[in-house]
């Protein structure tokens, strides 16, 4: 039997020399983490692929040991090819040998099952194993089996495994690798072995969960997309109203995007890939907004239109080089100047963002450096690389200039188009600003532009710089928590001027004067509350008007939802400091000429006062 023992492990180096490949997706987690789970993976997908268990030459065996070959083999066919009956009569045959074909190859035949998620087949083998042996099969190779599956997001089979384990057993394959299954879980959006594992645990292993390497968790679920997730781990610690704001700051920095890029790549796709979560939920909806203006023939005619804008925003105010000569829009007109006056004239050119960004949609464009890396070259001449980007420069300029869209945080239309100019002019010279310097004054090193001729950005630089083109857009707006919360402070405060009215402000004002002076909220303040029907149109005008930046980001219900169930027995105190409730019931006191003293106490009106006369110098 040594010998049939013996024989599988020459077979571990050829399965994964051949099959390498198969989970080298799942690897992006950490491969120092997984290369492990993966080779165990490749082995039992070679022993089911190539159906290698013990075959061997008949020459080479005895009778007796071929017998036992055949016995063998039929066992773990019938284990991959889920035939129970089979496998329960093997293993009622001879129970010596039954053992000893359970425990082979370090338990190869529980792995299978388990590989294959043969349930019936695993829970029989684990129910005809010694009792005092039981926890090794669960434990193999450090919980191998538990993490495999995890890995593959083969729930059913957590599942089991964590119902056969020990309350020990489950605790260490939980919290083993620092909650390694769970980061994992999160990472390939397995929200169902997230639950499994959470019914495991208590409120401090959660915790430590969710904070195992860096919240590592929270943000790879950001990253690639996975509200679901993100969804669940806030519905986790929403009991624990500090640890919850410590996760929402987590989220917060994956918003801002803070986080350092994965890739570098200068190409047009990885460029797209390089964008972080809430800058491709901004493309998203922008492409979704604008893309039926672009005509069916391509984005040609309106970056046509994009470079008759620029052309006509120079011309209107050009260079002037002396009083009297202004530096004309065209190379060919340009070429025209004496050769002292075109050197001179360079760096005017240079600095100037209107022709700037003219030039970025020039094929070909003359003030092209020889040396610009990232451009094409022709026998006609260098031109930068905005084809690749037609489509996505298309839709923004669109958004620019798009008169619909009224102008957000302290921008106008014009600012908007012109900071759109400035960032194509940028992009345009991206690489001339690659130098440094010490400032004389500051004595601080900074980065200048070497006013040579054009070094246009490369691919991902093209669109990590378009993506932040277009300022006081709402669509292109990062939707962070304390956007939400200005949002919801300003719609309770609209909501509360509304609702206070002269006929029910006497009753409000007591009621609040009663809630300040005491403990609990008078249900006086009722009127105020918000219903939820009112709570719900709020949370979808939200989700309408910043789309998946605000659906995909849970923080931002959640802390919604949070307020609107408050804990201090009505909206009005809820909301009293940040809407300035006081203020909204003074201009109601001032209507009825009421004079404040104390907190909202009233004077007698008096009807024969007059206001004073304003004087007019």
């Amino acid at each position: 039997m040594q010998t049939i023992i013996e024989f599988y492990s020459n077979f571990l180096e050829t399965a994964i020399l051949e099959h390498i490949t198969l989970l080298r997706g799942r690897s992006e987690i950490d491969f120092d983490e997984t290369s492990h789970l993966i080779s165990a993976h490749i082995y039992l997908e070679f022993r089911v692929t190539q159906h290698v268990f013990f075959q061997i030459s008949e020459d080479e065996l005895s009778p007796r040991e071929m017998n036992i070959i055949t016995y063998a083999n039929n066992f773990f066919r019938a284990i991959v090819n889920d035939n129970l009956p089979t496998v329960r009569d093997v293993l009622e045959q001879n129970q010596e040998r039954a053992l000893v074909l359970i425990e082979h190859d370090n338990y190869i035949c529980f792995k299978l099952a388990a590989h294959k998620a043969n349930l019936g087949i695993m829970q029989h083998l684990y129910d005809s194993y010694p009792v005092e042996k039981k926890d090794k099969l669960i434990s193999v190779n450090n919980f191998e089996i538990f993490s495999c599956a995890v890995l593959l997001g083969k729930t059913e089979v957590v599942r089991l495994l964590l119902t056969l384990a020990t309350a020990d057993q489950k605790l260490q394959m939980i919290r083993l690798n620092d909650y390694q299954a769970f980061r994992f879980s999160a990472f390939i959006g397995n929200n169902d072995v997230i639950n499994l594992i959470v019914e495991h645990i208590d409120g401090e292993d959660i915790r430590s969960m969710i904070a195992a390497r860096n919240y590592e968790a929270i943000k790879s679920a950001f990253n690639r997309n996975q509200p679901e997730i993100l969804a669940l781990i806030m519905n986790l610690v929403e009991d624990d109203l500090d640890f919850t704001d410590t996760v929402i700051s987590i989220i917060e920095e994956q918003v801002s995007g803070e986080e350092e890029p994965l890739v570098t790549s200068c190409n047009p796709e990885s460029a797209m890939r390089n964008l972080s979560s809430s800058e491709n939920f901004i493309l998203k909806d922008v492409i979704s907004h604008y893309e039926h203006l672009i005509p069916e023939a391509g984005p040609e005619a309106i970056i046509n239109d994009l470079r008759t804008m620029l052309a006509k925003k120079y011309e209107d105010n050009p260079e002037q080089l002396e009083a009297n000569l202004a530096l004309p829009l065209s190379w060919h007109d340009f070429a025209q100047l004496p050769a002292d006056v075109r050197e001179q004239a360079m760096p005017y050119y240079y600095k100037n963002p209107y022709h700037t960004a003219y030039r970025y949609f020039l094929k070909p464009n003359p003030w092209l450096s020889e040396q610009a890396i990232y451009a094409h070259f022709e026998e006609s001449g260098g031109y930068s690389s905005f084809e690749d980007f037609s489509f996505i420069t298309a839709l923004f300029y669109l958004a620019a200039i798009d008169e619909t869209m009224p102008p957000i945080d302290n921008h106008t239309l014009e600012s908007r188009i012109d900071g759109f100019i400035c960032d194509l002019a940028l992009i345009n010279r991206a690489h001339n600003w690659d130098k440094t310097r010490i400032n004389p004054i500051t004595g601080s090193e900074e980065e200048y532009d070497d006013l040579e001729g054009d070094k246009p950005s490369c691919n991902s630089g093209v669109m990590l710089r378009l993506i932040q083109s277009v300022r006081g857009h709402g669509l292109f707006k990062f939707v962070t928590l304390s956007v939400i919360k200005s949002e919801l402070i300003s719609f309770v405060r609209q909501h509360f001027i509304v609702n206070i009215t002269e006929q029910n402000f006497q009753t409000i004002l007591e009621a609040i004067r009663a809630t300040v002076v005491g403990t609990t909220a008078s249900a006086a303040l009722s009127v105020l509350n918000i219903s939820p029907a009112e709570q719900q149109v709020f949370m979808q005008s939200m989700a309408t008007k910043y789309k998946e930046k605000f659906t995909n980001n849970p923080a931002l219900p959640n802390y919604i939802s949070k307020r609107f169930a408050t804990t201090l027995g009505s909206h009005a105190m809820e909301f009293y400091q940040e809407t300035g409730l006081e203020n909204i019931l003074l201009q109601k006191l001032r209507h009825k000429n009421i004079k404040r003293s104390g907190i909202f106490a009233t004077e007698p009106d008096d009807s024969d006062s007059k206001p004073e006369k304003i004087a007019r110098n």
